[in-house]
């Protein structure tokens, strides 16, 4: 019974508190963070370099992380089939990374079209540098945000796969505890039903107090053992009080033999 309890309550704690836990929301209000922060430092930069607009900053930095917004959520929901290879990093990021050019260009041609249109509709035009060197400046500060926030997304998938597999070999834990101490019970409990069963068939001829008496410490343990054996955690002063019913049957089948001192501190009952 002692060994059933503990084994059981030792694979669950740990369980209860390793939850796997999705780091979706918890990726999201870091991109909410980062983009707040941009935002602000560009329009700290346009504030010190006289610029008067303010408006402008903040289109012009939320144009981009709406992209980044939706590449983000993207490779959330698409992102999973490589969720397989995140115990191979080189892998990992090869299959992520493969996109990249792809990115460089779409975001070029989207986030830079929405400038030229909502300027062009204010009956404004957006002006900005050489179309070469604006590919090439965009290539290097996305290549450097999409590896950032890559890294920062491997590391949360990587948790929460590290945390799956402790769940997982807990639980197996657990389950080959619960077959070790299913196995060991079911041959220790015929064997010793049956000697103590023997022993008062034997003691109702000679000695019928005696008999009654192992009759009825059997007939509490049974009782306490099928009450306990539904609960994943017993306490000790409940434990003890199993183990004293079992060593009263021992001590009436073998009385001529065995002697028991029980030394136990209250305190920690």
């Amino acid at each position: 019974m002692a060994v059933t309890n503990d084994n059981i309550q030792s694979a669950q704690s740990p369980a209860s508190i390793l939850r796997l836990r999705s780091p979706n929301a918890v990726l999201y209000m870091l991109w909410g963070l980062f983009c707040t922060f941009m935002i602000i430092v560009a329009l700290s930069d346009y504030v010190r370099g006289g610029g008067k607009r303010w408006w402008e900053p903040i289109f012009w930095e939320s144009s981009a992380q709406l992209f980044g917004t939706g590449l983000l959520i993207m490779q959330r929901r698409l992102g999973n089939k490589y969720s397989k290879y995140v115990d191979e990093p080189v892998r990992w990021f090869g299959h992520h990374l493969k996109w990249l050019p792809l990115i460089l260009i779409t975001f070029v041609l989207l986030v830079y079209g929405a400038r030229h249109g909502v300027y062009a509709l204010l009956g404004e035009t957006y002006y900005h540098d050489p179309w070469m060197f604006v590919f090439l400046y965009e290539a290097i500060k996305v290549s450097l945000f999409v590896c950032l926030w890559l890294g920062v997304i491997f590391s949360f998938e990587s948790y929460a796969h590290l945390q799956d597999q402790q769940r997982h070999v807990l639980l197996m834990q657990r389950s080959l505890s619960e077959a070790r101490v299913s196995q060991l019970a079911a041959q220790l409990r015929p064997h010793f039903f049956f000697n103590v069963l023997n022993t008062i068939s034997a003691l109702m001829h000679i000695d019928v107090a005696r008999a009654d008496r192992l009759l009825t410490h059997l007939g509490d343990l049974l009782r306490g053992s099928l009450v306990s054996t539904t609960q994943e955690l017993v306490s000790l002063r409940e434990e003890l009080r199993l183990l004293e019913l079992y060593a009263q049957i021992m001590l009436e089948r073998y009385a001529d033999r065995t002697t028991i001192q029980w030394k136990i501190d209250e305190e920690i009952l």
